[in-house]
């Protein structure tokens, strides 16, 4: 089934409603379905815009796909997307089954963003370094 708003509405605040008995006619979460190959944003130009945001948001917190690498943000919930979700389930002590419910779309809302540590030195002020 391609995911729509009328299958997913929004809530009240017009925040994205992704799982709940009456959004859906299976009741489950927007997931990847690995025996299709498929998900949410697939067959879509441009992807689907709020796989877009959830993938926005984790790689905001630093989060990649399995091999490391940054996380695309094409709007497709994939296999790369769904394995950034399982671990930031992990880390925030959630079950890691890859699900994006309106609980773990809270989760990533509310954590704080990766800072960048810069791994350059401050210059010196001063003159020499005094030997010791």
């Amino acid at each position: 089934m391609p995911w729509d708003e009328e299958a997913h509405p929004r809530d009240e605040a017009g925040e994205f409603s992704v799982a709940s008995s009456s959004s859906s006619p299976s009741g489950q979460a927007m997931a990847y379905d690995p025996k299709r190959k498929t998900g949410p944003g697939y067959g879509q130009k441009g992807g689907d815009p709020k796989v877009k945001e959830v993938q926005q948001l984790l790689a905001k917190l630093g989060l990649t796909d399995a091999s490391g690498k940054p996380l695309a943000l094409d709007g497709k919930l994939g296999p790369k997307t769904t394995e950034a979700i399982k671990a930031a389930q992990r880390k925030y002590g959630m079950k890691p089954d890859g699900k994006v419910t309106p609980s773990v779309l809270a989760k990533l809302k509310k954590a704080k963003p990766r800072t960048k540590t810069s791994r350059l030195r401050k210059p010196r002020t001063g003159g020499p370094r005094k030997k010791k």
